[in-house]
């Protein structure tokens, strides 16, 4: 085999990689994923503080 035959192979290869577009929806559900559990455990946090401030305020007025 030679060299300009194994390029135009590679070539070949490289560009039905580029074109395949099959794992770009799971990239983009991942990154949805994450930005999901990202915001449900900023959330989760910022409820627990405001949940403990109160609990804090009622013991201490008992």
């Amino acid at each position: 085999m030679n060299i300009s035959r194994l390029l135009m192979f590679a070539r070949i290869y490289v560009c039905q990689f580029a074109a395949d577009r099959r794992g770009v929806t799971a990239v983009e559900y991942v990154m949805i994923a994450s930005l999901v559990a990202i915001l449900v455990v900023a959330g989760g946090t910022l409820i627990g503080f405001n949940v403990s401030s109160k609990f804090t305020a009622v013991s201490g007025g008992i």
